[in-house]
């Protein structure tokens, strides 16, 4: 039943990013070991390529909501990775973001749906546009093993921002340390760390930035390099006032916390259900059901409007999402007692036209919660 296209691609992005100088210089990375145990990733070799130039578009909405989510949408040029790139912040208990890839149209396309829809529980159907250039002097320095394997890369980046809105220019410089496809875990993060020190003893620093797209906005400083342009420092990245915090320990600051939870689970398995994942749909309407369970308990603790608004909205979706999970456990039953029934005793053939006829009433079932969300 996947919709997933066979053109999209996905990686794990384990990474970390640096300040530094203009005048700095890229220290030599041989020898580098993430410890002394025989399993330990030790980087027997390094390998230079030629500095490419990059040009970036990133789109986000006018009050930069996907920058508010930790979420950035960018159409690349150049490289060897050209193409649209969707970054999603780690999941629940791991490190490394979600980078969804789609290859290059049109100069002039819009955003992919494949991607849209990824981050549709953001964007609302609010529109989205070019909020940021960058184009990027990029020189990568691969780390290999002894076998030539590489472990990971080091971009030497010298950063160019024009900001389409309000004509504001940045420049800086930074160093991004990203482990190849296939290091993760411990071994990975040991080797990040022995990077890191031989990064910081040449004059690096952490990265005070979240990312090119927030410094690049104006909404963090360019710590190297001065800004050039208008001579402004940038305006902030708008944010909404915060609501005053409920009293510690109190019903309200329990509630409002769980709460916020399971807006957070909401948020993650709406992506899941447009991707088609696999129970998604069921963790869709289990999700909003303890949503709804919270604030029918602590009935009166929250703003007792917007809390029945929400229960409503909750009920509608559990009713609608129920749809699709009856057909669902229905179809598994049929095919779970007719594999365990006796040699003969159900026709193939009628499973078959009972499992096709469940099997489109999924799928209608789904788009009706699709629409829905």
């Amino acid at each position: 039943m996947s919709t997933a296209s066979p053109r999209r691609t996905e990686q794990t992005e384990i990474e970390r990013k640096y300040d530094v100088h203009e005048s700095a210089g890229v220290p030599d990375l041989a020898g580098v070991g993430g410890g002394t145990d025989a399993d330990a990733l030790v980087v027997d070799g390094v390998g230079h390529d030629d500095p490419v130039e990059l040009a970036a578009t990133y789109w986000d909405t006018v009050d930069h909501t996907l920058l508010g989510a930790r979420t950035t949408l960018r159409r690349r040029e150049g490289g060897g990775d050209a193409g649209w790139h969707l970054k999603l912040p780690p999941s629940a208990g791991t490190s490394g973001r979600r980078e969804v890839h789609w290859p290059l149209g049109d100069p002039d396309e819009p955003v992919p749906d494949a991607l849209r829809r990824l981050v549709e529980a953001r964007l609302r159907g609010r529109p989205v546009h070019p909020v940021l250039r960058l184009e990027t002097t990029r020189t990568v320095t691969r780390l290999l093993d002894g076998s030539g394997r590489e472990l990971g890369e080091l971009a030497d980046d010298v950063v160019r921002a024009s900001n389409p809105d309000t004509g504001l220019l940045r420049t800086w410089r930074e160093w991004e340390v990203e482990l190849a496809p296939g290091v993760d875990g411990a071994e990975g993060e040991r080797l990040l760390d022995a990077v890191a020190e031989r990064l910081e003893s040449a004059g690096a620093s952490v990265s005070s930035s979240k990312s090119k797209l927030a410094r690049g906005l104006g909404s963090e400083p360019a710590v190297s390099g001065a800004d050039s342009g208008d001579g402004t420092s940038g305006a902030d990245v708008s944010t909404a006032p915060a609501a005053p915090a409920p009293k510690k320990k109190s019903a309200a600051a329990f509630v409002t916390s769980a709460a916020a939870g399971l807006r957070d689970e909401l948020l993650a398995v709406d992506v899941a259900v447009r991707d088609d994942e696999p129970d998604a749909v069921h963790r869709l309407r289990t999700t909003t059901r303890r949503l709804r369970v919270l604030l029918t308990v602590w009935d009166g603790v929250l703003d007792p409007g917007l809390a029945a608004t929400v229960v409503a909205g909750a009920a509608h979706v559990g009713h609608v999402t129920g749809a699709a999970r009856d057909v669902e456990v229905a179809r598994g039953r049929v095919a779970t007692r007719a594999s365990s029934a006796p040699a003969g005793f159900v026709a193939a053939q009628a499973t078959g036209r009972l499992d096709a006829r469940l099997g489109e009433r999924l799928v209608e079932a789904v788009g009706d919660v699709r629409r829905l969300l």
